[in-house]
């Protein structure tokens, strides 16, 4: 998946300062921040199914993850917002 962000010209000077690559940079945080995505809810979903006697869920983290089924943030935060049991700004 290619995702695209638009930066003003202060803010990519302002990444150029801290980094080398400042698109290098950028990828690398947001894969570092999925990767530790897929370590919370794997995690928890073992942790869930031990405190509940449950059996683990079996396969690799990936197809874990994979076949949870789980809702992304903007579907709680919309279901939330709909349900007037959020205060959650609306998406841009």
């Amino acid at each position: 998946m290619i995702v695209n962000i638009e930066l003003t010209d202060l803010e990519f000077q302002a990444l150029s300062v801290i980094s080398y690559d400042p698109v290098e940079w950028i990828t690398n945080a947001a894969k570092v921040r999925a990767n530790a995505a897929i370590e919370e809810v794997v995690g928890g979903l073992i942790q869930s199914a031990l405190a509940n006697g449950e059996p683990l869920p079996s396969g690799t983290k990936h197809e874990i993850f994979e076949n949870a089924n789980l809702p992304t943030a903007k579907e709680v935060t919309d279901a939330a917002n709909a349900e007037g049991q959020g205060d959650f700004p609306a998406a841009p």
